[in-house]
């Protein structure tokens, strides 16, 4: 099992085997207000991997990831968040805790507390008309080191996170007396143990266009964090989405994700095959 997951020194200490619970990460329903708009809607966020929405958290600003588990899964998920909760690294989201809400033999909603952020490198930086679009270089090359500064405390803690990409790095908002954005990774749930077994290392996981091409044939390593990392670096520093000429070459905009991978493996494989 990993350091942080375990707890260990790269964490700096709440523990993931039951401690975590004992040093407050189950918080009640009552420990988080809703913001709702005009109408009395719940606010959202973001929609993805579970629905985000808008909070408060005793008076701090917060976002709330929504989970409802009808079919298995929560165990794992909890895992998950036990293992988020217990990073204490600033190129990091942090998780202030977990509410389950339970509804009788109705099922069980599951509630991730965290710290708000101003929205995804993707939606803040990428996107036409985004707030950072026609940022400088300084700023991406910053943000750049802060995404490599987060990999590098989950290396040394045993992690693998396995979907580096731009949607899954968050900036902060800016304020007075933080008047540049900083980067933090997000979304664990492709993450794995840099000593799991070997059958959890192997196999595709992530996303196709970010993904170590080592990943079609071979198991996860940090190496595949590396590989991510410098995909998205490069769509980054050059404002271009990576591999668009060949996919619009190669598949309609329809194609599965199957489809896509597949053209990957073969675009990688004649790279492979010119370079030798």
């Amino acid at each position: 099992m990993s350091d942080i997951a375990s707890g260990g020194s790269a964490g700096g200490g709440r523990r993931a085997d039951g401690g975590a619970e004992r040093f407050g990460m189950m918080l009640n329903m009552d420990d988080v207000t809703w913001e709702r708009d005009r109408h009395g809607d719940e606010v959202e966020l973001s929609r993805g991997y579970g629905t985000v929405h808008a909070g408060t958290l005793r008076g701090q600003q917060v976002a709330i990831m929504s989970e409802e588990f009808r079919w298995g899964g929560a165990e794992e998920w909890m895992d998950m968040m036990r293992m988020q909760y217990n990073m204490t690294c600033p190129h990091i989201v942090s998780v202030h805790g977990v509410i389950v809400d339970r509804h009788g033999d109705t099922g069980t909603k599951y509630h991730l507390v965290m710290e708000r952020m101003a929205g995804s490198l993707a939606q803040q930086m990428l996107y036409p008309g985004s707030p950072y679009a026609g940022a400088g270089m300084g700023l991406r090359l910053q943000l750049l080191a802060d995404v490599a500064s987060g990999l590098t405390y989950l290396h040394a803690g045993g992690l693998i996170h396995a979907d580096v990409k731009p949607d899954n790095v968050m900036l902060t908002p800016v304020t007075p007396r933080c008047p540049f954005p900083v980067a933090k990774l997000a979304d664990f749930g492709s993450s794995v143990a840099r000593d799991a077994d070997a059958d959890e290392l192997m196999g595709p996981r992530g996303t196709p266009i970010y993904m170590d091409p080592c990943l079609l044939d071979d198991g996860a390593t940090t190496a595949s964090d590396v590989y991510s990392f410098g995909v998205m670096a490069w769509q980054v520093l050059t404002g271009s989405m990576p591999y668009e000429a060949e996919m619009a070459a190669a598949m309609p905009a329809t194609a599965s994700a199957p489809q896509v991978l597949e053209a990957l493996r073969r675009r990688w494989w004649s790279v492979v095959c010119r370079a030798t």
